[in-house]
């Protein structure tokens, strides 16, 4: 029974205490709308992957789910305002026991709050994109956002944001795909954030930047 019990303690002390790792499965592809799927990729590989180095530039790609081969000509193109880089993303990177990493001067100046359109001249002034198969842009390599100081294994979750009309309170299909400006069709405007996607990021001994 004090066996038992000094066996008990021990487990409390050393484990219980200690800080939980992250067990969210890992996911790359996500819908920022049930138009559009939101993932990660690298310059050489056009497809999403699960994990990625440390060192390699991050790409993010936009994909019109209504683009499927051998029909891609039939795809509908599907509109969105995008916010600038600096406030289009959420992202954080977590070490194995689910510690965030601190993100470096440029990893916060990228990683602003959103500035929510209160206006016609607010919305205006976002970057409205057309999407007709799909569309990749550079975001960030991880060793110049976040401080990553040892080598390992690391969980990355990064979150699109963007502005879409709304109608009676879910996105308005219609106006993202008829033929006008978001803004001069449907001045409903609303910020969406997605999921996370969730990727490893490896860092090896010699990939210091």
């Amino acid at each position: 029974m004090k066996q038992n019990l000094f066996a008990l303690i021990l487990y409390l002390t050393f484990f219980a205490a200690a800080p939980a790792s992250r067990s969210a499965p890992l996911t790359n592809g996500v819908l920022a709308t049930k138009l559009l799927t939101f993932s990660l990729r690298t310059q050489k590989d056009f497809h999403p992957q699960l994990q990625f180095s440390s060192k390699e530039m991050l790409y993010y790609r936009v994909l019109n789910n209504s683009f499927t081969f051998p029909n891609a000509t039939n795809a509908t193109s599907v509109k969105y305002l995008a916010f600038p880089q600096y406030q289009a993303f959420e992202f954080n990177l977590f070490n194995d026991k689910g510690q965030k990493i601190t993100k470096t001067a440029s990893g916060r100046n990228n990683s602003q709050a959103t500035a929510v359109p209160r206006s016609l001249k607010d919305y205006e002034e976002l970057k409205q994109k057309t999407v007709i198969g799909s569309e990749s842009y550079r975001l960030f390599c991880p060793d110049e956002f976040f401080e990553i100081r040892t080598e390992g294994v690391y969980e990355l979750e990064v979150k699109i944001k963007i502005c879409v009309p709304f109608t009676n309170g879910v996105p308005d299909v219609c106006a993202m795909t008829n033929s006008h400006t978001l803004y001069e069709s449907n001045t409903n405007l609303t910020v969406l954030t997605s999921d996370p996607v969730r990727v490893k990021i490896i860092k090896e001994a010699n990939s210091d930047p």
